[in-house]
């Protein structure tokens, strides 16, 4: 019976002569996702008012107020209004109602070095692309914003430079904060566009002060 259990043994570890070695785990990279810490999630459920709800998924927590927002999303290049245009009211009239949440993805800790390293990555992105931009303004390239509209053969070739170099000039996507253990992301469901306005001030105070409580829980960089 030893004889056998030696042989059993041996074959779990050697394949001819080679022996088979099991492979290391890999590291996990800084800024890779990780469950949601459970010490955040508890505070984060004691701290929110009645009519929140917190839920977890995977390396995403996300709190979200039951009834809607009433919010006005701002627009560039609006055409000038009289001197009597009421705002408050054209507000009101263009708003919409929309859910707001706030979602926190979890990552691997950056550190203070890696994030400055990665600060400087984006600073060295954003140069290059501003060099393109005065490239393109040279050219008398037509544009509204980052959109823009060449029309001659050279303007064409121009643009596409650009669009490859956006694409191909390395950036980092840095955290939002952190904690003794982790990095995080943090945006709101209204965290888009030109900016926003909540229209009714009670709804724009409750979700404020829910907003500071959850980024309390972590450390700027």
């Amino acid at each position: 019976m030893r004889a056998i259990a030696a042989a059993v043994m041996m074959s779990l570890v050697v394949v001819g002569t080679a022996v088979v070695v099991p492979a290391a785990p890999r590291e996990p990279q800084p800024g890779e996702p990780i469950p949601v810490l459970r010490e955040i999630e508890k505070q984060v459920r004691a701290g929110v008012p009645q009519g929140w709800t917190v839920t977890v998924k995977g390396d995403t927590l996300t709190v979200r107020r039951k009834q809607p927002v009433k919010v006005f999303h701002h627009v560039p290049n609006e055409p000038a209004r009289p001197a009597d245009f009421d705002f408050k009211k054209d507000r009101e009239r263009r708003a919409v109602a929309e859910t707001f949440a706030i979602t926190v993805r979890f990552r691997q800790r950056v550190s203070q070095e890696l994030y400055r390293d990665w600060q400087k990555v984006n600073a060295q992105r954003a140069e290059k692309l501003e060099a393109w931009r005065r490239k393109l303004q040279e050219a008398r390239v037509g544009h509204k914003f980052d959109e823009y509209v060449p029309t001659t053969p050279e303007q064409k070739r121009l643009v596409a430079a650009y669009r490859k170099a956006q694409k191909e000039i390395p950036s980092k996507r840095l955290p939002f904060g952190y904690t003794r253990t982790c990095s995080i992301d943090m945006q709101t469901s209204l965290s888009r566009g030109f900016g926003h306005t909540l229209i009714n001030k009670a709804e724009e105070r409750e979700c404020k002060q829910v907003h500071k409580r959850i980024v309390g829980l972590f450390r700027a960089y």
